[in-house]
Protein backbone atom coordinates (compact mmCIF):
# COMPACT_ATOMS: atom_id res chain seq x y z
CA UNK A 1 0.00 0.00 0.00
CA UNK A 2 2.83 2.41 0.86
CA UNK A 3 4.48 1.72 -2.49
CA UNK A 4 1.23 2.40 -4.33
CA UNK A 5 0.78 5.71 -2.49
CA UNK A 6 4.41 6.66 -3.21
CA UNK A 7 4.01 5.93 -6.93
CA UNK A 8 0.77 7.96 -7.03
CA UNK A 9 2.60 10.92 -5.50
CA UNK A 10 5.36 10.56 -8.07
CA UNK A 11 2.87 10.55 -10.91
CA UNK A 12 1.01 13.62 -9.63
CA UNK A 13 4.27 15.54 -9.26
CA UNK A 14 5.56 14.32 -12.64
CA UNK A 15 2.35 15.62 -14.23
CA UNK A 16 3.03 19.05 -12.72
CA UNK A 17 0.83 18.68 -9.67
CA UNK A 18 1.44 20.72 -6.54
CA UNK A 19 2.25 19.58 -3.02
CA UNK A 20 -1.19 20.81 -2.02
CA UNK A 21 -2.78 18.41 -4.49
CA UNK A 22 -0.57 15.61 -3.18
CA UNK A 23 -1.60 16.43 0.39
CA UNK A 24 -5.26 16.28 -0.61
CA UNK A 25 -4.74 12.99 -2.45
CA UNK A 26 -3.00 11.40 0.55
CA UNK A 27 -5.31 12.94 3.14
CA UNK A 28 -2.48 14.83 4.86
CA UNK A 29 -3.59 17.86 6.85
CA UNK A 30 -0.28 19.34 7.99
CA UNK A 31 2.67 20.71 6.07
CA UNK A 32 5.04 18.68 8.24
CA UNK A 33 3.71 15.40 6.83
CA UNK A 34 4.50 16.63 3.32
CA UNK A 35 8.05 17.75 4.16
CA UNK A 36 9.74 14.74 2.60
CA UNK A 37 8.07 15.42 -0.77
CA UNK A 38 9.32 19.00 -0.76
CA UNK A 39 12.89 18.39 0.42
CA UNK A 40 15.30 18.60 -2.55
CA UNK A 41 17.99 16.72 -0.57
CA UNK A 42 15.85 13.62 -0.94
CA UNK A 43 14.69 14.11 -4.50
CA UNK A 44 11.76 16.29 -3.49
CA UNK A 45 10.23 19.10 -5.44
CA UNK A 46 11.96 21.90 -3.53
CA UNK A 47 11.16 25.26 -5.02
CA UNK A 48 11.41 24.23 -8.65
CA UNK A 49 8.38 21.94 -8.65
CA UNK A 50 10.33 19.07 -10.28
CA UNK A 51 9.15 15.53 -9.58
CA UNK A 52 10.84 13.34 -7.02
CA UNK A 53 14.15 12.21 -8.47
CA UNK A 54 14.05 8.65 -7.18
CA UNK A 55 10.33 7.84 -7.25
CA UNK A 56 10.73 4.77 -9.39
CA UNK A 57 14.11 3.73 -8.01
CA UNK A 58 13.96 0.33 -6.40
CA UNK A 59 15.75 -0.41 -3.17
CA UNK A 60 18.90 -2.31 -4.06
CA UNK A 61 19.24 -4.70 -1.16
CA UNK A 62 18.95 -4.36 2.58
CA UNK A 63 21.94 -2.02 2.95
CA UNK A 64 20.50 0.44 0.41
CA UNK A 65 17.11 0.17 2.11
CA UNK A 66 18.69 0.93 5.47
CA UNK A 67 20.43 4.03 4.11
CA UNK A 68 17.22 5.32 2.50
CA UNK A 69 15.18 4.61 5.63
CA UNK A 70 17.62 6.48 7.88
CA UNK A 71 17.93 9.37 5.41
CA UNK A 72 14.18 9.85 5.22
CA UNK A 73 13.59 9.51 8.97
CA UNK A 74 16.47 11.88 9.79
CA UNK A 75 15.20 14.44 7.26
CA UNK A 76 11.97 14.46 9.25
CA UNK A 77 13.83 15.35 12.44
CA UNK A 78 14.50 11.94 13.99
CA UNK A 79 18.04 11.64 15.41
CA UNK A 80 18.17 7.82 15.29
CA UNK A 81 21.67 7.60 16.75
CA UNK A 82 21.17 4.33 18.62
CA UNK A 83 18.67 3.02 16.08
CA UNK A 84 21.06 3.80 13.22
CA UNK A 85 23.83 1.81 14.89
CA UNK A 86 21.40 -1.04 15.54
CA UNK A 87 20.30 -1.14 11.91
CA UNK A 88 23.92 -1.09 10.75
CA UNK A 89 24.67 -4.03 13.03
CA UNK A 90 21.61 -5.91 11.79
CA UNK A 91 22.65 -5.42 8.16
CA UNK A 92 26.12 -6.76 9.01
CA UNK A 93 24.50 -9.74 10.71
CA UNK A 94 22.29 -10.46 7.69
CA UNK A 95 25.19 -10.08 5.24
CA UNK A 96 27.37 -12.37 7.36
CA UNK A 97 24.65 -15.03 7.19
CA UNK A 98 24.28 -14.54 3.45
CA UNK A 99 20.65 -13.39 3.76
CA UNK A 100 19.39 -11.16 0.96
CA UNK A 101 15.95 -10.66 2.54
CA UNK A 102 14.77 -9.63 5.97
CA UNK A 103 12.84 -12.48 7.58
CA UNK A 104 11.14 -12.79 10.94
CA UNK A 105 13.54 -15.59 11.89
CA UNK A 106 16.65 -13.54 11.05
CA UNK A 107 15.26 -10.46 12.83
CA UNK A 108 14.51 -12.53 15.92
CA UNK A 109 17.94 -14.19 15.93
CA UNK A 110 19.67 -10.79 15.66
CA UNK A 111 17.41 -9.18 18.27
CA UNK A 112 18.36 -11.63 21.03
CA UNK A 113 22.06 -10.84 20.76
CA UNK A 114 23.96 -10.74 22.97
CA UNK A 115 22.40 -13.66 24.77
CA UNK A 116 23.41 -12.20 28.14
CA UNK A 117 21.46 -8.95 27.56
CA UNK A 118 18.22 -8.06 29.30
CA UNK A 119 15.07 -9.21 27.48
CA UNK A 120 13.86 -5.59 27.48
CA UNK A 121 16.91 -4.73 25.34
CA UNK A 122 16.06 -7.59 22.97
CA UNK A 123 12.51 -6.27 22.62
CA UNK A 124 13.83 -2.77 21.88
CA UNK A 125 16.11 -4.16 19.17
CA UNK A 126 13.23 -6.08 17.61
CA UNK A 127 11.09 -2.92 17.62
CA UNK A 128 13.78 -1.08 15.62
CA UNK A 129 13.93 -3.93 13.09
CA UNK A 130 10.11 -4.09 12.89
CA UNK A 131 9.83 -0.39 12.02
CA UNK A 132 12.53 -0.75 9.36
CA UNK A 133 10.87 -3.89 7.96
CA UNK A 134 7.60 -1.99 7.56
CA UNK A 135 9.47 0.54 5.41
CA UNK A 136 11.40 -2.09 3.45
CA UNK A 137 8.26 -4.10 2.69
CA UNK A 138 7.03 -1.23 0.53
CA UNK A 139 9.92 -1.93 -1.85
CA UNK A 140 10.40 -5.67 -1.40
CA UNK A 141 7.30 -7.83 -1.11
CA UNK A 142 9.38 -10.73 0.25
CA UNK A 143 10.33 -8.74 3.37
CA UNK A 144 8.78 -10.26 6.47
CA UNK A 145 7.61 -7.91 9.22
CA UNK A 146 8.09 -9.29 12.76
CA UNK A 147 4.74 -9.24 14.56
CA UNK A 148 4.33 -7.20 17.75
CA UNK A 149 4.59 -9.12 21.00
CA UNK A 150 7.21 -11.56 19.73
CA UNK A 151 9.53 -10.46 22.54
CA UNK A 152 8.08 -8.92 25.67
CA UNK A 153 9.72 -5.91 27.29
CA UNK A 154 8.78 -7.00 30.79
CA UNK A 155 10.56 -10.07 32.04
CA UNK A 156 8.56 -10.50 35.21
CA UNK A 157 11.80 -10.23 37.18
CA UNK A 158 10.80 -7.11 39.08
CA UNK A 159 12.04 -6.59 42.59
CA UNK A 160 9.35 -7.60 45.07
CA UNK A 161 8.01 -4.79 47.26
CA UNK A 162 9.59 -4.36 50.66
CA UNK A 163 7.01 -4.39 53.46
CA UNK A 164 8.17 -1.83 56.05
CA UNK A 165 7.44 -2.68 59.64
CA UNK A 166 5.72 -0.18 61.94
CA UNK A 167 9.05 0.42 63.72
CA UNK A 168 10.82 1.20 60.41
CA UNK A 169 8.06 3.61 59.40
CA UNK A 170 8.30 5.38 62.74
CA UNK A 171 12.09 5.66 62.40
CA UNK A 172 11.78 7.13 58.88
CA UNK A 173 9.29 9.74 60.05
CA UNK A 174 11.52 10.71 62.99
CA UNK A 175 14.53 11.02 60.68
CA UNK A 176 12.55 13.15 58.19
CA UNK A 177 11.72 15.65 60.93
CA UNK A 178 15.43 16.33 61.43
CA UNK A 179 16.33 16.92 57.79
CA UNK A 180 17.90 20.29 57.03
CA UNK A 181 15.73 20.90 53.99
CA UNK A 182 13.62 24.04 53.46
CA UNK A 183 10.50 22.00 52.76
CA UNK A 184 10.86 19.93 55.93
CA UNK A 185 8.05 21.90 57.53
CA UNK A 186 5.77 20.93 54.65
CA UNK A 187 6.16 17.24 55.46
CA UNK A 188 2.67 16.05 56.30
CA UNK A 189 2.10 14.45 59.65
CA UNK A 190 -0.97 12.75 60.91
CA UNK A 191 -2.52 12.25 64.27
CA UNK A 192 -0.90 9.43 66.11
CA UNK A 193 2.42 9.74 64.26
CA UNK A 194 5.44 9.35 66.53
Amino acid sequence: MHQLRHRAVCQVLADGGTLGEVAQLLGHHGADTMAIYADPRHGGAGTGGAPLADCGRAVNGIRDGTERYLTIRRSLGCKLKVEGRMLGQSVGFLEERGDSRLTVQAALEWSVLPHSADPAWWAARLTVIREFARFLAAFDELTEIPPPGLLLRSTGRTTPPYPYSQAEITALIQAARHLAHPLRAATPTWRGAP
